[in-house]
């Protein structure tokens, strides 16, 4: 039985009457194999925190379990039933919410799986969406806390300039989308020498056809990564790594890129931490990403140009190489990021297109765009409610 998670954010306009109020409810069910305790603490601690860490409080006032009873109760509504699905629609419509969080947990092998989804009320539409996984609750905790601010983003992006992003780590190392962030790595056409102008610390990636998606035998897939469908992609350079915390500081500097997120008292972030300089940056938003490789001449590359260049030339493997000796993932990272280039690079000279952070790629998420996604440079499709990130991280 999944667990129901429901955050209101309930409209005013502006001034002294106009912050608008954001509500969290509890988290329901069973079947996750949390605790009443567990579930709480992951409430009231991680998603209520991050709500008031997130939203800029001369904005949205964070309203209290007791008054958000009293509120429920006012309206003739059950704290202890409220329901999922749209109904949920329906009481944030009655209670005056803009926007609802719903959410659901659930339990696949040895890690707890949390969803959360950002609805507008008034049309009933998706706005966005985030998936996370923890084998505990203290790994769940940070991975909720994170995807929490991710959803949230939209509604600063209607506020004032600067705010900064949040991070994109959030599943295995197939695909997944974020309205919040990951990292960077660029990509830019031509056929350059190697080391030269805008290419240097890059490798051309001859062009060819390959079969994207899911590779027959894998366990480890999910819906969003089949059906398998040949791709044919044109030549193109790709960076060695993902962009460090050094280099985009130049873009700081040069007053381009904005200062990354960081989690105040965490290790989960790597801008401001001593010792990090050459770890990838992370806390870095889709629009920060795009604006750092249009700053060095370079843009991000498509999905498709992703998993090309990932595959390192090997057709039909799962990986393209033993998973400790190409990747910093759960088993052997201890629970942060890496220094990049430490591991085994690809058949083409890449390092860490699987695992350390994900990084992000052009296309609009569509879980059902590879069913009709066209056989010649695809750039994914034309709109959508969150960006594609790919090739995992240090937590998964």
């Amino acid at each position: 039985m999944a667990l129901g998670m429901l955050v209101l954010v309930l409209g005013l306009a502006r001034g002294a009457e106009s912050a608008e109020r954001v509500a969290v409810l509890e988290f329901r069910g069973s079947g996750s194999g949390l605790s009443s305790g567990e579930r709480d603490y992951l409430v009231d601690s991680v998603v209520r925190g991050a709500v008031r860490r997130t939203l800029p409080p001369e904005r949205y006032i964070v309203m209290t379990k007791e008054t958000m009873i009293e509120l429920l109760q006012g309206q003739g509504i059950s704290f202890e039933t409220v329901c999922e699905g749209a109904c949920e629609l329906e009481v944030g419509r009655k209670i005056g919410a803009h926007y609802i969080v719903t959410g659901s947990c659930w339990r696949v092998g040895g890690k707890h799986q949390v969803a959360i989804k950002l609805y507008d009320t008034k049309s009933g539409n998706l706005l966005s969406q985030e998936t996370v996984s923890g084998v505990d609750v203290e790994g769940l905790s940070g991975t909720l806390a994170m995807a929490t601010r991710a959803i949230l983003a939209g509604l600063l992006a209607a506020g004032p300039a600067g705010v900064p992003g949040t991070w994109g780590s959030l599943a295995d190392e197939g695909r997944a989308s974020s309205a919040g962030s990951g990292t960077v790595r660029t990509e830019a056409g031509g056929t350059a020498v190697p080391g030269s102008g805008p290419h240097e610390g890059m490798v051309l990636i001859p062009g060819g056809t390959f079969w994207m998606g899911c590779v027959p035998g894998d366990g480890e897939c999910f819906g969003d990564e089949k059906p398998r469908h040949q791709v044919t992609v044109s030549p193109f350079w790709m960076d060695t790594h993902e962009v460090t915390v050094a280099q985009y500081e130049e873009c700081v500097n040069a007053g381009v890129c904005k200062v990354p997120f960081v989690d105040e008292g965490g290790e989960y972030y790597n801008w401001g931490r001593p010792g990090r300089r050459n770890h990838p940056v992370n806390g870095v938003d889709w629009s920060d990403a795009v604006g750092y490789c249009e700053w060095r001449g370079k843009r991000l590359p498509t999905e498709a140009e992703w998993e090309y260049a990932a595959r390192g030339g090997k057709e039909g493997e799962v990986r393209y190489g033993q998973l400790d000796s190409v990747a910093w993932y759960e088993g052997n990272s201890g629970g942060r990021t890496h220094p990049v280039g430490q591991k085994l690079p690809n058949g083409y000279g890449l390092y860490d297109m699987l695992g350390n952070v994900w990084e992000w790629c052009w296309d609009w998420y569509d879980d059902g765009y590879y069913g009709r996604s066209p056989s010649r440079d695809p750039r994914g499709p034309e709109s959508g409610t969150s960006r594609v990130l790919r090739g995992g991280s240090w937590y998964d």
